[in-house]
């Protein structure tokens, strides 16, 4: 993050600058908001620091074990899509 970060009339003339703002709540006045300012990664509003504040890792999936010859899986199309797009990111 850029010492005190930036102002929000700096974002348009510091082009590749991380946009986090650094306030929480309601937003202050224009003339106070501040933003991180740090130098972003390609592709990203956010530098690395902000971007992994911001993302949220991947959620993680617990599989029950299921009796034999019970059914595996409920019959909901919506459900076997999900867990076999699941199983997909996890091979």
């Amino acid at each position: 993050m850029a010492e005190n970060g930036i102002g929000f009339f700096d974002l348009d003339r510091l082009f590749l600058r991380c946009r986090r703002p650094l306030w929480d709540g309601r937003a202050p006045p224009v003339d106070d908001q501040r933003y991180c300012g740090a130098p972003t990664t390609p592709g990203s509003s956010w530098c690395p620091a902000c971007a992994a504040r911001l993302t949220l890792p991947p959620p993680v999936v617990v599989r029950r074990k299921v009796a034999p010859g019970a059914e595996a899986r409920d019959k909901n199309p919506l459900v076997e899509r999900t867990l076999d797009l699941v199983e997909g990111l996890a091979a």
